[in-house]
């Protein structure tokens, strides 16, 4: 092979590889972004499930009383937060709602079921230029845990 054809097609491959990178530097960045996205889910789930275990397992004099139970949701509550705090949410705080029977926990019965959801809106960075493109607002997840209420 003459030389001078070797160094053109060294060339042709640097220009096809300047054509195609910025391309796959982008769908690289897009699947961090997705890769963040269910990291955050997936603590959300666990930081609800979490605060479902304990409300579950609280004791029934307390879910009978209306002060007690909520002490025990305050509780639930603070779970939730101490478990999400490491997470880079944006400007945007999660939406913690905790409830006994499908409905806001009273203290006036034991309830047979308590659920935790979280909602929380994970921003893409500036970085990410397709993500930010799409998904201006974010992206909103809920995490949902319910458990049956053992409570002894």
């Amino acid at each position: 092979m003459k030389p001078h054809r070797r160094a053109a097609r060294r060339g042709s491959v640097l220009i096809e590889l300047s054509l195609a990178l910025p391309a796959l530097c982008l769908i690289m960045l897009n699947l961090i972004f997705v890769g963040v996205v269910l990291f955050n889910y997936e603590m959300g789930l666990k930081a609800a499930h979490d605060a479902a275990s304990y409300l579950a397992s609280a004791e029934q004099r307390d879910m009978k009383n209306s002060a007690a139970v909520g002490g025990h949701v305050a509780v639930a509550r603070a779970i939730v937060a101490e478990e999400l705090q490491l997470l880079s949410l944006g400007p945007y705080p999660p939406s913690i709602t905790v409830s006994c029977n499908m409905a806001t926990c009273s203290g006036y019965s034991v309830p047979s079921t308590v659920s935790v959801t979280i909602e929380m809106r994970v921003v893409p960075s500036s970085l990410i230029p397709l993500s930010s493109l799409f998904f201006s607002e974010g992206i909103t997840l809920t995490a949902v845990s319910t458990l049956r209420y053992i409570g002894t």
